[in-house]
């Protein structure tokens, strides 16, 4: 009896857990010149494609790895940043062979002027959107409350937030708070034009951010499309990219 009673005793003692809160506000914070971060990104479409009595099957990847430094920074916007390639891989959408790869162990200044047109491709099919223009997925997820369980709509004639390209609308849900990363369920509708037929991928995952830092450190998603349309029988597409910044 005494033991149950102390036992009862230490219950009631124990403080609790606490509980998540149930919003977040993230204050948006500009680029810094000299932020210095490692960005890796392993993105696959693959599609099945007929014309009624054959099939083919073309796969697009990406996979590369590079350590970006901001150089130049004007109305909270990176106008300017270096790139050394730790790894490189692109191979375009139905092409027999990736990209030659003649970036890797090399440094190069982004927009990049001087280089050959086999470095630009490369640069291109790497870089993000978001040099000369807002880090997307960071601005839509700051200066703006959010609630978990709430749904904040993107429509199709912002720009694709999460993967690029064309969309046809987007969304963001916060789902959990822990210590100091935020996580968001989120979604994208991707749409492909594949000969006269546009595509649409719906895209599903998460994307976590740091709300110290206002710094987006993940985005994943996948997806597919439910039903054939035009010339394409299936697609797939999945993208995980991570941002890893200097401490």
């Amino acid at each position: 009896m005494l033991l149950i009673v102390a036992l009862a005793a230490c219950k009631r003692d124990r403080p609790a857990k606490p509980t998540p809160p149930p919003a977040v506000y993230i204050r948006r914070l500009s680029p810094v010149i000299g932020e210095r971060f490692v960005y890796t990104i392993d993105q696959e479409l693959k599609l099945v494609l007929t014309d009624g009595t054959s099939t083919l099957a073309a796969t697009e990847n990406t996979a590369a790895e590079a350590e970006e430094i901001i150089t130049a920074v004007q109305n909270d916007v990176a106008t300017e940043r270096t790139i050394r390639f730790v790894s490189f891989m692109h191979r375009p959408l139905g092409a027999d062979a990736p990209l030659a790869d003649v970036v890797t162990g090399k440094t190069y200044r982004w927009p990049a002027t001087q280089i050959t047109d086999a470095e630009r491709a490369a640069l291109t099919a790497y870089a993000r959107p978001d040099t000369g223009a807002p880090d997307l997925a960071a601005y839509l997820l700051t200066d703006r409350d959010f609630e978990r369980g709430v749904t904040v709509k993107i429509p199709a004639d912002q720009p694709a937030p999460f993967v690029g390209g064309i969309h046809d609308g987007a969304s963001i849900t916060l789902t959990e708070i822990t210590g100091s990363v935020a996580r968001f369920a989120i979604q994208q509708v991707r749409v492909l034009q594949v000969r006269d037929s546009r595509i649409r991928i719906t895209l599903e995952g998460t994307i976590e951010m740091n709300v110290a830092t206002a710094r987006v450190e993940r985005i994943a998603v996948e997806g597919h499309i439910t039903q054939p349309t035009g010339p394409v029988q299936e697609a797939h597409m999945t993208s995980l990219q991570t941002f890893t910044f200097a401490r």
